[in-house]
């Protein structure tokens, strides 16, 4: 097991999220959270001064998601992004805004010198769109045989980093 994925493994052992000892263990409750139908619209093409534009703030969003996984425990980050995010109204998601937002930075995404890793990526992509006003629920979710966790961003039943397909084939445990 990967080092990082291994300390992940253990702060959710910490939390009491995850258990090494199955007899003790509870049954998995799915939390309140809308099934994923939709994945976000494609938006209108973009020019290259909208990503030079943007540049900056991706690759600071990118950074600083890798170091708050280099050296803080997974509570703190979510703590700190709750906070952040908490005076955002859900019922305001501009769906369009977001779409063209993701857009931009997955193309820019390629330039910063990591590895997919669903957790970095949702983060650094969290980051990015709280700095414009947009705040999706980051969501973390299981399934068993063999057993996997994943993370993905969502917005009422709008899936916006991955595909519903793999989305559903979790159960989402814990959302911000």
């Amino acid at each position: 097991m990967p080092e990082r994925a291994a300390r992940l493994a253990g702060e959710f052992v910490e939390l009491g999220i995850l258990t090494k000892d199955h007899r003790g263990a509870k049954r998995v409750q799915p939390i309140d959270l809308p099934s994923a139908t939709r994945v976000l619209p494609t938006p209108t093409p973009f020019r290259l001064p909208t990503l030079l534009l943007y540049t900056p703030q991706v690759l600071y969003s990118c950074s600083l998601a890798d170091r708050r996984l280099g050296r803080d425990s997974l509570e703190k980050t979510v703590c700190a992004f709750v906070s952040l995010t908490a005076h955002v109204e859900d019922a305001d998601f501009d769906i369009d805004r977001a779409a063209r937002l993701v857009a931009i930075f997955n193309k820019l995404r390629l330039f910063y010198p990591r590895p997919y890793l669903c957790l970095f990526d949702s983060l650094a992509l969290l980051d990015f769109l709280v700095q414009h006003g947009l705040s999706p629920r980051w969501i973390f979710g299981v399934r068993s045989e063999p057993f996997e966790a994943h993370c993905w961003l969502q917005a009422h039943d709008i899936v916006l980093n991955d595909s519903i397909e793999r989305v559903s084939s979790y159960l989402p445990i814990m959302s911000t």
